[in-house]
């Protein structure tokens, strides 16, 4: 099989066979300065050469994210049942009272991202950061793909290869509508939020989701975390309207930070059990350091 690198000088090859693709570069910058792949009010920066991985590779990142969220599962579900478990970490009483809350629905842990470290030649992997409160950086992927595509450059190393990006909304919009389907307080035609603290979050990405969420025949919105308001039965947005079913993008540090600004409006949505809530405050057992801890104290391998 064709290692990374030797794909990786194969794509080089190819530009500088072009004299470097200048009009291939030129397009592509043109392109993400009008695209929508903006982190606090800027452009991300983007390279011409895409990062390629073989088939082996790929095949390698498929087993390390199924089995850390294997892993996972069962710390968050131990977590939950197991009082003398929960010992181990070290929590704020407020995030330990969220994190019991129950689901609702069937995904255990539905969104998180692992980021690794990799040797490539050996396959030998190490984790360097686990998030299961959302991740950062898919709309970028997205938009720099796009960028390239175009280019003299990847349309001649294209013809020779079989190639494929990944995929992250239209596949997570699917999978959200079919994880609330096994909501136990489901409604016939919800209505969705992407919830955060709007001055910190991805507004953007946001935007686009909710593009696909709207594609797929679903309204969903974008709220501030302190414009929801909740009567004990309905929860409603900044502008007053119901909302079914919340996609929780904002991260537990921001939320403890901010609860007296919004506890008495997330925090109680998330105690009524006819609320879902996507990214229930279980998955913060997926951050790296909590992870950690039962792995220190041994108890992975009781």
């Amino acid at each position: 099989m064709i290692s990374d690198a030797m794909l990786t000088q194969e794509y080089f090859d190819t530009m500088n066979s072009l004299d470097g693709d200048l009009a291939g570069k030129r397009s592509a910058r043109a392109y993400m300065d009008q695209s929508s792949a903006i982190v606090h009010h800027r452009v991300v920066g983007a390279s011409f050469i895409p990062r390629l991985y073989n088939d082996e590779v790929w095949e390698r990142f498929r087993f390390i994210s199924e089995t850390i969220h294997t892993i996972l599962c069962k710390v968050i579900e131990r977590y939950r049942n197991d009082e003398s478990y929960r010992m181990v970490f070290d929590y704020d009483p407020r995030l330990v009272e969220l994190i019991l809350l129950p689901r609702g629905y069937d995904a255990i842990l539905p969104f998180a991202r692992a980021d690794i470290f990799l040797n490539e030649d050996t396959l030998e992997s190490a984790f360097c950061e686990l998030n299961g409160d959302g991740s950062a950086g898919l709309n970028e992927d997205r938009e720099i793909v796009h960028s390239i595509e175009g280019s003299e450059t990847f349309t001649r190393f294209a013809a020779h290869h079989q190639l494929e990006s990944c995929e992250l909304f239209k596949s997570w919009v699917s999978e959200f509508i079919a994880i609330y389907e096994t909501f136990k307080n489901k409604v016939a035609h919800p209505r969705f939020a992407i919830c955060d603290y709007l001055d910190v979050g991805v507004v953007d990405e946001f935007r686009i989701f909710s593009e696909y969420f709207k594609q797929a025949g679903y309204e969903c919105v974008i709220a501030d975390v302190r414009d929801l308001s909740f009567d004990g039965t309905v929860l409603r947005d900044g502008n007053g309207q119901q909302i079914d079913a919340i996609w929780r993008r904002c991260v537990t540090n921001d939320v403890l930070e901010h609860w007296n600004e919004s506890h008495q409006r997330g925090a109680c949505a998330s105690r009524s059990a006819h609320r879902g809530i996507l990214g229930s405050y279980r998955a913060r057992q997926a951050d790296l350091r909590s992870a950690q801890a039962p792995a220190h104290e041994g108890i992975f391998e009781r």
